[in-house]
């Protein structure tokens, strides 16, 4: 299990798991791009839509079955998504697909 890495705003977050995921061996190419690297417009629009993504929560299930480890931004808006002013909606799909990630992982990968 690894800790959470720091994040004051949901941009350091995106960054912190495009980052994490790079030093996993993984390029996040589609949330590079929808993200734009933290500095799209609408970050928490993107977010909020990639978390009620049912197709992106499958692609990341099978890239965490490959590298349990990876890191999600559901795991930072999980735990943060109040304080980043998402809607509670939001913030329970990104904790149950947070539970999800874990069981898939077969461990807690973040706490």
């Amino acid at each position: 299990m690894r800790s959470l890495p720091n994040a004051q705003t949901l941009s350091q977050a995106v960054i912190r798991a495009i980052e994490s995921n790079i030093a996993d061996h993984y390029q996040p190419l589609r949330f590079i791009s929808k993200t734009q690297y933290g500095n799209a417009p609408d970050l928490r629009g993107v977010c909020r839509s990639l978390i009620h993504d049912a197709e992106a929560v499958q692609f990341i299930e099978a890239k965490i079955e490959q590298i349990p480890t990876l890191l999600t931004i559901e795991d930072f808006v999980s735990r943060h998504g109040s304080q980043w002013q998402f809607d509670d909606a939001t913030i329970q799909q990104a904790n149950a697909s947070r539970e999800r990630f874990d069981q898939v992982a077969k461990q807690t990968r973040y706490a």
